[in-house]
């Protein structure tokens, strides 16, 4: 009995941070549902459910740049290069939905390709890499629109991610799908504690025999990836493509990352906690909106957020 005790002590105490950030979570949850009209019932849950899909999906790449100690800052022309892509692509028609999907993620993957490559190779630093990668995506997407406004989703996508008014949106699943391999592949696999070794002393990880640049670039394309697939499934959700449709994402990724207990530094992160922190970010959004404070003031918010997470961060984690 008193091994069980402390087995669950110790539990509590090694991922204190992850459950404090589910409670408070929690919290926010049951004080929408309370001050917000119909917040947590019926079409309106299932908005949440989908809004958590996606940040969660962006956001679990982000973990995996972050832990590797980078950070991703084109995750914006990313997804909306991949949305935009997607719906030039298939015409907003249903014939060779899934292979024109295979294609657009191989773009967005060639994105973080290429960011890892600069990065690792080249030294360039992750802040600049990212920002040029993300500066040239929205540039080829300007192009590929040639003065258009974008596209359509065919209906097929849509019917998929949001699913039937009684079933589990598609979303959800490819979100559980991709929680369970990704901290699979982080807890259970060598590539996982390598990743941890690189994040927390790069220098270190090269002298122990560690590939430490291939780890990176392998994170890099994973986080592109993940974004691609967050375009598509925000395509099928919204049933269109815009030009901007991505702005929105990139500092909220950060939020839901650092919220989760992760060091902006690099070496600690948990997927488990980076959901914890998307779920944070979604309710305390709809929360302020049913406040009815303006989008600029929201932005305050989340800096400040951002910024009082970091300080609060354990001194060993910064």
């Amino acid at each position: 009995m008193n091994k069980l005790i402390n087995a669950v002590k110790n539990t509590i105490l090694r991922y204190k941070t992850i459950l404090v950030a589910y409670l408070i979570g929690i919290i926010l949850y049951i004080t929408c549902v309370i001050v917000i009209p119909g917040f947590g019932i019926g079409s309106h849950f299932k908005v949440l459910v989908l809004e958590i899909c996606i940040l969660g999906i962006l956001s679990l790449g982000q973990t995996l740049v972050i832990i590797s100690g980078g950070i991703d800052l084109s995750i914006a022309g990313n997804l909306t290069c991949t949305a935009v892509l997607f719906t030039y692509l298939s015409g907003g028609k249903n014939g060779n939905v899934w292979f024109i999907i295979l294609i657009v993620l191989i773009v967005s993957s060639a994105a973080g390709l290429i960011n890892g490559l600069g990065i690792a190779y080249f030294k360039i630093p992750p802040l600049i890499m990212t920002l040029g990668m993300n500066s040239v995506l929205i540039g080829f997407v300007l192009v590929l629109l040639g003065g258009q406004t974008g596209g359509y989703s065919p209906p097929i996508l849509s019917q998929t991610i949001m699913g039937s008014n009684r079933g589990i949106p598609g979303a959800a699943i490819i979100f559980i799908i991709i929680t369970i391999f990704i901290t699979f592949l982080l807890s259970k696999t060598t590539i996982g504690r390598k990743l941890y070794f690189v994040g927390s002393n790069e220098n270190i990880a090269d002298f122990s025999g560690i590939k430490s640049k291939n780890i990176k670039v392998l994170t890099y394309i994973l986080g592109g990836l993940f974004t691609g697939i967050g375009g598509i499934i925000l395509v099928g959700r919204l049933g269109q493509s815009y030009l901007g449709m991505g702005d929105s994402y990139t500092f909220p990724t950060v939020i839901a990352v650092v919220l989760g207990g992760a060091s902006i530094m690099g070496g600690s992160g948990n997927f488990l906690g980076t959901i914890a922190g998307t779920i944070i970010f979604i309710m305390l959004k709809g929360f302020l909106s049913a406040l009815g404070l303006t989008l600029p003031i929201q932005q305050i918010i989340n800096g400040f957020i951002l910024v009082v997470a970091v300080i609060l961060m354990p001194r060993s984690k910064r």
